[in-house]
């Protein structure tokens, strides 16, 4: 989206919120890469079962970026997540950075996960509801209603730290102009915490093959989510790892925050080997179609090193010497 705009055009509709300061009534105009498969819109065509839209675009408020305030888009994508959403979009809404899109992508969910959106509806951009094929083909969705400069996933149930973060970022990015910026998280089950990737795991690509990655540790120029085509669905598990991986394959510019920004919960880590061994096969398969070469020995050393080093962080919190996993 074009970054040039009049400040006497922009107006704030409400200072308490991080979504409402910076609002203007000019529409944008979508520009896209060339032969992107995600076209962009400001509205989704209605979907199978939709439950209803909304947000202040329908009301005919828009974002913009400033030269001193880069737009950043944070999407959020649930179904069936009452008990856990309001707590994401009070994280998002309560962030002191002013220039903040905010997304969210329901999946047709049947709890009351449409009421508790509709309560924030006047702080959110744009919401929609329906059915998906999936959690990224929701988040295809979400890259197509984005218009900031650069954009973040945080999902139902995830949290920023801090609610300096986003300012944070927006100081990094008006610096450096990276196209990549990367942190950790931390992610949480009943008793432990797991916080990775581990420090400097993405800063070599072939280190990627062995780390723990999540999308909710990267934050992205738009354009790099479009010229990679937006998440691949033939990866049900490691789509926005591919991504990660054409972005520093791609030279996009890469800048890496050490320390934890992110929170979000795990319904637990599976420790057997056999789903261990598959999710590998699929990250093998993964890194074959980007053109990466994987023989036999070093995917098996990897992980088999993956597992030790797991087991090893597991002794120790039974041992009572952690409960956190990095």
């Amino acid at each position: 989206m074009p970054t040039g705009v009049n400040a006497a055009d922009i107006f704030c509709l409400a200072s308490a919120y991080s979504t409402t300061r910076l609002v203007t009534l000019q529409l944008p105009v979508p520009e896209n890469p060339p032969d992107t498969t995600l076209a962009s819109v400001l509205f989704l065509p209605e979907g199978e079962g939709r439950k209803g839209e909304g947000g202040l675009r329908t009301k005919g408020y828009f974002k913009k970026s400033l030269s001193d305030k880069p737009l950043i888009t944070v999407i959020t994508v649930v179904f069936n997540g009452e008990k856990y959403l309001e707590k994401t979009i009070l994280s998002v809404i309560n962030q002191t950075y002013d220039n903040v899109e905010y997304i969210i992508i329901d999946g047709g969910s049947t709890d009351r996960t449409v009421d508790i959106i509709k309560k924030y509806e006047g702080q959110l951009d744009y919401w929609v509801s329906e059915s998906d094929n999936g959690i990224y083909d929701a988040m295809n969705k979400g890259l197509r209603l984005a218009t900031g400069d650069y954009i973040h996933f945080l999902n139902a149930g995830d949290t920023f730290i801090s609610k300096k973060t986003l300012s944070e970022i927006a100081n990094i990015i008006i610096s450096r102009n990276n196209g990549l910026i990367m942190f950790q998280v931390i992610a949480s089950d009943k008793s432990n915490k797991y916080i990775f990737p581990k420090k400097n795991d993405v800063i070599d690509i072939r280190q990627l093959f062995h780390s723990a990655y999540c999308h909710q540790a990267a934050i992205l120029k738009r354009h790099i989510y479009l010229d990679a085509g937006g998440f691949d669905t033939n990866f049900p598990n490691f789509a926005d790892f591919k991504i990660l991986v054409y972005a520093r394959a791609h030279k996009s510019g890469f800048y890496e925050i050490p320390k934890p920004i992110v929170n979000f919960p795990l319904d637990g880590v599976s420790s057997s080997w056999i789903k261990a061994v598959t999710l590998y096969k699929e990250k093998e398969k993964l890194l074959q179609s980007l053109g990466f070469s994987v023989t036999t020995f070093s995917y098996y050393v990897g992980l088999i090193r993956t597992l030790f080093y797991r087991e090893k962080m597991r002794l120790k919190v039974i041992l009572g010497k952690t409960n956190v996993y990095v």
